[in-house]
């Protein structure tokens, strides 16, 4: 039994090692002998073993030859679209035709030799061959990624077709040379058209101003490339008269949409004038804007010719350029009708401006609070007559703009602490009877929109006569972010001239810290 155990197991693999080497051979399908060699006589008394070839091989003549190896060319698809169908359609080098299967049967299927995508996903597809007696199979597999279309975007695994969007070019009868205009657009699906100039020569366009350049046609063109959601807009242009500014009328042409130049006298009355007022609460001066007065003329011409008063005019008005529109939305604006033409100075619109009571909206201070802006630099005015249609009792109708919005990206001078109205010793003519009150707080010189950290939440007011110590009925309080910007306004009964008041502001939140203020007024002839 010792002997069995040890002697079976060799020669079960010295059958096999036999069988191995004899077709195990040639790489290229060459004969192979049957012989052991091993010199060591035939077990099968002379009768030849049958031939056993591998796996890989195949028998052909007594002879074991290896099986062709089948390759395929790399397929033609990477990327499909969801909801698209494809042909598959493949042989191999052997001219054998190959099978294809879904892995991922979620993402892309295959029926009757057609891929389908059917969600976006990375689909993997198995890629078989059988082979034949004389050609090894095959086995393969790719990967084809299902996205959704260009004109689509994936939403909760959904593909979505993108928003269309359209571009309205604006409309601008003409600017003038030396000039600078405020323009902006945005497209149908409200996202921001890039303008570009096609004419330099005589106009350019930059973070938002077109400029006057030269005498000469100026066009521009309007792109909107599109994002993740919205598709890109058609491009659109517009060409318009660069004009000379020195070889323009002063008067308006009604007619024919040319707001004219505004007088020179009227230029220092309104720079004298608004400085005058920023003085009186301790504010810098301004300088006077040239560049944006043709700006704040088509603005004011808008007003004029259709007798309306508005920060957003419609494109059907008459005389209607986009131009004076964004003028509009960037400057404090005044409309009335006047027996005599040119009779409405500068100085009678700066103090209705001030103390406010006039304006359109019941208890708003903007204008004022946007005047007495520390920030405010400079600024430009625009004021243009047009006949009235509107009201035969008033043969003139007046518009006036002047410029109040800009970047406020400068620090300022003005002193730390309440820029209120009215403060100090204060000058009857620009004060109305029943004026709103109003206090902004300046507590940050460098940063405009720093200022925004003051809270009025839990503020108290108290005004009190200084000569009889009677404490005023503080109405109407109101707060909210604007001009400085941030303000608090209020009322009190009885507001009585060459009379000093002391004011107190308390428990003001600036930066979460409570604060007062405190400081007196005087409304007087002095």
């Amino acid at each position: 039994m010792m002997i069995s155990r040890s002697f079976m197991p060799s020669v079960l693999m010295m059958a096999i090692s036999t069988v191995m080497v004899g077709c195990g051979g040639g790489g290229s399908g060459g004969d192979s002998s049957s012989s052991n060699g091993g010199g060591t006589g035939n077990p099968d008394n002379g009768n030849p073993k049958p031939v056993t070839c591998a796996e890989s091989q195949y028998l052909e003549e007594g002879v074991c030859k290896n099986k062709a190896v089948q390759n395929i060319q790399a397929f033609p698809l990477s990327n499909l679209i969801q909801g698209h169908s494809y042909p598959l359609s493949l042989q191999t080098d052997q001219g054998l035709a190959v099978t294809f299967s879904s892995n991922t049967p979620n993402i892309c299927s295959v029926s009757d030799g057609e891929l389908k995508a059917l969600n976006v996903g990375q689909c993997t597809l198995a890629l078989t061959q059988l082979g034949t007696e004389k050609v090894l199979p095959l086995n393969s597999s790719m990967t084809v990624n299902v996205t959704c279309a260009a004109e689509q975007y994936l939403e909760k695994n959904v593909c979505v077709n993108k928003l269309k969007q359209t571009i309205t070019p604006l409309k601008i009868k003409y600017i003038l040379t030396e000039s600078i205009y405020s323009l902006e657009a945005e497209s149908s699906a409200k996202l921001p058209v890039t303008i570009s100039s096609l004419s330099t020569v005589t106009c350019t366009y930059s973070n938002g101003e077109l400029k006057g350049i030269s005498a000469g046609v100026c066009t521009l063109k309007f792109t909107q490339e599109g994002d993740a959601k919205t598709l890109a807009a058609e491009s659109q242009s517009i060409s318009f008269d660069v004009f000379k500014a020195s070889s323009m009328s002063d008067a308006p042409d009604i007619n024919n949409c040319y707001a004219g130049k505004l007088s020179a006298k009227f230029r220092t009355e309104f720079l004298n004038e608004l400085n005058t007022v920023r003085a009186l609460h301790g504010l810098p001066s301004i300088t006077y804007d040239y560049a944006r007065e043709d700006e704040m003329m088509q603005t004011a011409l808008i007003l004029a010719t259709n007798n309306i008063l508005t920060h957003y005019p419609e494109v059907n008005t008459n005389c209607y350029s986009d131009i004076g529109a964004v003028g509009a939305r960037t400057s404090s604006l005044e409309m009335g009708v006047r027996q005599n033409k040119n009779d409405y100075s500068p100085a009678e619109s700066i103090t209705n401006m001030v103390h406010d009571k006039l304006n359109l909206f019941a208890g708003d201070v903007g204008h004022r609070l946007w005047m007495l802006n520390p920030f405010l630099q400079k600024s430009a005015y625009g004021s243009v007559n047009a006949p009235s249609f509107k009201d035969s009792r008033f043969p003139y109708v007046i518009g006036t703009s002047y410029k109040v919005v800009y970047p406020f990206d400068n620090p300022t001078t003005a002193p730390l602490g309440v820029v209120a109205y009215p403060y100090h010793n204060y000058p009857a003519k620009y004060y109305m009877a029943g004026s709103i009150l109003s206090i902004s707080v300046l507590t940050d010189q460098k940063n405009f929109f720093a200022n925004r950290n003051v809270d009025y939440a839990k503020a108290t007011v108290v005004v009190t006569e200084r000569s009889s110590g009677a404490k005023q009925k503080i109405s109407n309080i109101r707060y909210e972010n604007i001009g400085v910007p941030n303000h608090i306004q209020f009322n009190f009964d009885d507001l009585k001239k060459n009379v000093i008041y002391d004011v107190k502001l308390s428990n003001v939140l600036v930066n979460g810290q409570p604060k007062e203020y405190s400081y007196w007024f005087n409304v007087n002839d002095r």
